[in-house]
């Protein structure tokens, strides 16, 4: 019996202990937009890949806009190769997909322990 129970406070713990990691997927409503939209050329966690020559580096502590600007690059492009989604997405989307992004630089940054850098 006390082999039982102990099996079970294991298993309850190891469900406890997952539970905010899958929490703080299900707080970013924006994550999957991005990952449909944005990942091809930022990539998955933010890191631009070789096809974005330009593209900022979300996880970088140096890198950071307002979550205006963020929304608007989203909403309207970013000179000639990244195209507006206004047509596409609704206005809450953007702003999700805006704080997902400015949510990849504080997740790097607990990683890391750093500070972020204000913009100036």
């Amino acid at each position: 019996m006390s082999r039982l129970l102990s099996a079970m406070a294991m298993i309850a713990a190891a469900m406890l202990c997952a539970a905010p990691l899958c929490a703080q997927d299900e707080e970013k409503p924006g994550r999957e937009i991005f990952l449909a939209k944005c990942s091809k050329c930022h990539g998955k966690n933010g890191v631009p890949r070789r096809i974005a020559k330009g593209a900022p580096n979300f996880t970088d502590p140096q890198w950071a806009l307002p979550l205006e600007e963020i929304e608007h690059s989203v909403r309207e492009g970013k000179g000639e190769d990244m195209k507006g989604f206004k047509a596409k997405l609704d206005a809450e989307q953007i702003k999700n997909v805006a704080l997902f992004v400015q949510s990849l630089k504080t997740d790097a940054l607990a990683r890391t322990n750093a500070k972020p850098t204000d913009r100036k």
